[in-house]
């Protein structure tokens, strides 16, 4: 008897669950057709807006031109296969919208100020980050010029060279570069074209200046010397930055001991001021 009362609840029971599962499966796979349609949407849609892009009249909504200046400041690196000039114009407009939404509560004119600076304030995230990576990387610049000066001292091939400067860097940004610098000298040949597109991966001033040494060197092997001079440069750079470092760390502990300060002389402060009125009171 027991076991038929056992057999009757659990036909009871899947009875109930049966149905419930059923829902539950239908809903997912309705929250994911609903999902893969928009996925197929969003990338039809960001197809159109590509092919529209590409024959712009306007410069500054070129998509090649933002395809550039994306891979310039190392935006590609950070997010890569995501960052496209579609999805750029679409975080500098919800920027912009969110910058305007947040003025509209203060005044309709202060709105309307906030768009443009809301449009542009993802560049100027840019190019902060930039120059943060360029500081990291200004090391490992020193490194690939010391490599460079070394290796053509002693009469080794350009691109053994560069091998070497893979090697000797850290940061991932620069040896990602590197890597796909040796790898296209060795699959291509051409070392000009190589050097154009490492070149278009960065906006830093020693590297301008590493490129242009490199391909000089290929028409006139001279380059020792400017390397020397350049690598004497980066090493009071690199100690100027080190300096600023050291600055703003004094700066911080300046503010964090002088807030340690306030506090206790706020609770000292408390606690005379209770021990007044508390002698007024009794008074």
């Amino acid at each position: 008897m027991e076991i038929l009362e056992t057999i009757r609840i659990g036909i009871a029971v899947t009875g109930i669950l049966c149905p419930v599962l059923l829902m539950l499966a239908l809903c997912s796979a309705s929250y994911t057709q609903v999902g893969e349609r928009l996925i197929q949407w969003r990338n039809q849609m960001g197809r159109q807006v590509s092919r529209k892009m590409k024959t712009s009249r306007f410069a500054y909504f070129r998509y090649d031109r933002i395809q550039d200046y994306l891979e310039h400041y190392g935006v590609t690196y950070m997010f890569p296969g995501k960052a496209d000039p579609v999805s750029y114009l679409a975080v500098k407009g919800v920027f912009a919208l969110l910058c305007m939404a947040a003025g509209l509560q203060i005044h309709p004119a202060i709105g309307l100020l906030l768009l443009p600076v809301g449009f542009q304030a993802p560049d100027g995230l840019i190019r902060l980050s930039n120059q943060q990576d360029n500081d990291e990387m200004l090391a490992d610049i020193k490194n690939v010029y010391d490599t460079l000066r070394i290796q053509t001292k002693a009469g080794v091939y350009l691109t053994h060279s560069l091998s070497e400067c893979y090697l000797a860097v850290e940061n991932g940004r620069l040896k990602a570069a590197l890597l796909t610098l040796t790898n296209r000298i060795v699959a291509k040949s051409d070392i000009t074209q190589a050097l154009e597109e490492f070149h278009e991966k960065f906006e830093n001033k020693y590297i301008d200046i590493l490129c242009m040494i490199l391909q000089q060197s290929l028409e006139s092997g001279r380059t020792v010397q400017i390397l020397e001079d350049v690598s004497s440069q980066l090493t009071d750079m690199q100690h100027a930055i080190h300096m600023k470092e050291k600055e703003k760390l004094d700066r911080k502990i300046q503010v964090l001991q002088l807030l340690i300060f306030v506090g206790i002389m706020g609770v000292c402060l408390l606690g005379l001021g209770t021990e007044i009125m508390d002698s007024i009171i009794q008074f």
